[in-house]
């Protein structure tokens, strides 16, 4: 019955990898909509941390935005971590907290927050806005972007999961210009100098170091953020034709009449890991002074129908740098004393030289030359919205995606795994769409196929320890039958206290074969000894060996099991990864305790019984076969 009964519980009981800890410390993705802009993002991770920093059981929450931060670097992400007030003062656990917050966060509108709890231990795996990862692959792109959004909607309504989600950003928004090549030759502009118009722009350019005697500051050139919020800025961009001129050509223009333009261009000084220190910004419709090149320019570069040049001075001892920021006009009915003719060979000449590189990254910004053409970014290209992923992630040769997923209070792993193959199975994935748990989840997989395999190998080398010190292929399997009602005790304990049976829990079963053995060692040692030295019959070798023994045998087990009893009771912190490691210990002792003190002495009977008959059916020393032969007379 034993025997029976571990073979259907263990089948039948919640199993997991590593006890759910509560270590007190949440992290949190946050994710918005693929098309958010910083400061909407900015927006609403103040909004999260502030319902999160409400929750009577948070100590302390931070969160961070920009700079590829949050699950796969994307744009739209945030991370957040928080702190939770110990165990004794919030009286619940944390997963009963990130259950409150769950309906908390749902009024906040457009983005999510995924929270899990950090573990001790954990397994491999990417990063993710859940605990556990199950990785779908495809031979191709189209293949995974059909599947992948059914097989997330189909896991969202599946009751043992929860948090589902995926990495899968396949609607981002962009702006693809288009460029004209043609027209762009006509004109005299090469793509260099379209990079580097476009990345004075948007690109944060470097154009000079303040030095002073304690610091240096790096002025940045870039469009005004005011004007990053929409892509019409494209249609505002002039294009320089001395952007491309050859390097190191130091700027003669003559000074030219100012006139009202549309800046787009700003300057901000930046000292090296600090915040901007000042800027100088252009206010569209302000008169543009009239200004000559400057014999300490560093680099110059135009954007938006201006050209900004940035220049370092330094006064007497102890005065501080200043960085000077000027915009000068440039329009393309520049009067000069170069013929319209000439210039236009000038032009072709420059464009010749500098588009060596033609398609490749921005080389930096250039010195202006003594002639410049100021043509719109409108008349060479135009621009227009799109979607495209933001991130295609792989695995391997094939491209993947990766639903994360985090388990509701009270389910086990091995649910969640099984229904996610039921859901799989449902939805008649094809062939070519192959699904693969990651991390932790694929760890959970291996050691559950291994299990058994484990315990089998454990029980054949106690065997053929006892094998060898009783010398005699019977009587270990004597000692060995008292471990099923080992097993079954462990079981039980853990259904009644609702625990799932975890690595931890196997820990305690290898334990209960080496403890739960020596009553039967102790009992059968006695009998043995007692039927060989003093002759008697087996029942009354193991009658006597149970009188005599029975004290130290309670002695033993009793002490074990008041040893076990602190890991099964322990609470605060991390106790969750200790507690099944006591309750299969002392579920196991008890109920084997019980048992064996009947069971143990009956077996010992029946295979003594077996061993005498097998004898009989061996030909002995007395066997007419095995005579010796009669000796010769002599």
């Amino acid at each position: 019955a034993t025997i029976g009964l571990n073979f259907y519980l263990f089948s039948e009981i919640p199993k997991g990898f590593f006890p759910q800890e509560d270590t007190g410390n949440i992290s949190g993705n946050l994710r918005a909509d693929q098309d958010v802009s910083f400061e909407a993002m900015s927006k609403r991770l103040r909004e999260a941390v502030a319902i999160v920093g409400a929750d009577p059981a948070v100590a302390n929450v931070s969160g961070s935005t920009g700079g590829g931060s949050g699950f796969g670097g994307a744009e739209n992400t945030a991370n957040m971590f928080i702190d939770l007030k110990p165990l004794s003062e919030r009286k619940i656990d944390s997963e009963h907290v990130i259950a409150r917050l769950r309906r908390e966060l749902s009024r906040l509108t457009g983005a999510q927050l995924y929270l899990q709890v950090i573990q001790d231990i954990r397994s491999g795996g990417r990063q993710s806005n859940a605990q556990y990862q199950y990785s779908i692959l495809a031979d191709n792109l189209d293949e995974l972007n059909d599947w992948a959004p059914k097989i997330a909607e189909a896991l969202k309504h599946v009751p043992e999961l929860a948090d589902v989600n995926s990495d899968r950003q396949a609607n981002g928004l962009d702006v693809r210009l288009n460029l004209d090549r043609s027209t762009a030759a006509k004109l005299g502009v090469n793509l260099s100098e379209i990079d580097n118009t476009l990345y004075d722009a948007f690109g944060q350019r470097l154009v000079s170091t303040i030095y002073n005697e304690m610091n240096q500051y790096y002025v940045m050139m870039e469009v005004e953020p005011d004007f990053w919020q929409r892509p019409e800025t494209l249609s505002d961009v002039w294009i320089s034709t001395s952007g491309g001129a050859l390097s190191g050509t130091q700027s003669t223009a003559p000074a030219v009449d100012a006139f009202s333009v549309t800046p787009l261009v700003s300057s901000s000084v930046f000292a090296p890991g600090q915040s901007s220190l000042g800027s100088a910004t252009f206010v569209p419709g302000s008169p543009t002074p009239t200004t000559s090149a400057s014999a300490t320019t560093t680099a110059s570069s135009t954007a938006g129908g201006a050209s900004l040049s940035g220049s370092s001075t330094s006064g007497g001892t102890g005065s501080a740098a200043a960085a000077t920021a000027t915009v000068t006009a440039a329009a393309t009915s520049t009067t000069t004393a170069t013929p319209a003719s000439n210039s236009a060979a000038q032009n072709l000449q420059l464009n010749t030289l500098t588009n060596s590189g033609r398609g490749s990254a921005s080389t930096g910004s250039s010195l202006s030359t003594s002639q410049e053409t100021m043509v719109p970014l409108a008349a060479i290209a135009h621009y227009g919205p799109s979607v495209t992923p933001m991130q295609v992630m792989h695995q391997g040769p094939f491209v993947a995606t990766t639903i994360s997923f985090n388990l509701p209070v009270g389910e086990s792993l091995g649910t969640a795994t099984q229904a996610i193959d039921r859901t799989l199975q449902q939805l008649h994935v094809p062939i070519s769409i192959h699904g693969t748990f990651a991390g932790t989840a694929q760890v959970f997989q291996q050691t559950l196929s291994n299990e058994g395999y484990l315990i089998l190998a454990a029980i054949a080398a106690v065997y053929i320890v006892l094998g060898v010190l009783y010398e005699s292929f019977v009587h270990p399997i004597t000692i060995i039958s008292t471990l099923p009602s080992g097993g079954v005790g462990a079981v039980i304990a853990l259904l009644l206290f609702n625990t799932e049976f975890s690595l931890v829990a196997l820990i305690g079963v290898f334990l209960l074969i080496g403890i739960v053995k020596k009553n039967a060692i102790i009992m059968i040692d006695v009998a043995i000894v007692t039927q060989r030295q003093r002759g008697v019959d087996a029942r009354a070798a193991i009658y006597q060996a149970c009188l005599l023994r029975f004290r130290p045998i309670m002695m033993t087990t009793f002490a074990a099991l008041f040893g076990a009893v602190p890991l099964a009771v322990t609470t605060g912190n991390g106790a969750e990864l200790r507690q099944p490691l006591g309750i299969s210990i002392v579920g196991g002792l008890l109920l084997s305790q019980i048992l064996t003190l009947y069971t143990t002495p009956v077996v010992y009977l029946y295979l003594d019984r077996f061993r005498a008959w097998t004898r009989r059916l061996r030909p002995g020393p007395g066997h007419p076969l095995l005579a010796p032969p009669p000796e010769h007379a002599t």
